[in-house]
């Protein structure tokens, strides 16, 4: 018989993050039609116990010719009692959400180290999206 686990108080806490990946530079002419896109992957151990959201942002500046990427890697703890849907729900729009700020204000900074025009990413709506995604009505 399967082993009842007693949920916790908090279903995901988020226990830092690392940047995988960051890249910023000119903008070609070439590339003038381009605009920002974020993409968000995510994945849970066996159990449902730990999980990474990586989000990866392609971002671009007009007025200043700069584009960018930026991946950003999360690691959250998640309550073990969880269903596997209830799981990726909360990992893939809480996770993201949490993880969001963090991926705004280095984009933010990096921008401004060049030019006092920031380059700030606009707030999301991880909710909205992940239902959209999942067609849930």
């Amino acid at each position: 018989m399967a082993e009842k686990r007693e949920r916790k108080l908090v279903p995901i806490e988020f226990n830092g993050y690392k940047i995988v990946s960051l890249k910023y530079g000119e903008l070609k002419e070439t590339e003038e039609k381009l605009s920002a896109k974020l993409n968000v992957k995510f994945g849970l151990t066996k159990g449902n116990e730990k999980g990474i959201v990586e989000l990866e942002s392609f971002f671009v500046n007009h007025n200043k010719k700069v584009q960018g990427t930026i991946i950003v890697r999360g690691n959250f703890t998640l309550d073990g009692s969880l269903s596997d849907d209830d799981a990726q729900k909360f990992l893939g729009q809480n996770g993201a959400a949490m993880l969001y700020p963090y991926v705004r204000t280095i984009i933010s900074v990096v921008t401004s180290l060049d030019d006092q025009n920031v380059s700030v990413l606009p707030s999301l709506n991880f909710v909205e999206a992940y239902q959209k995604i999942n067609k849930v009505e």
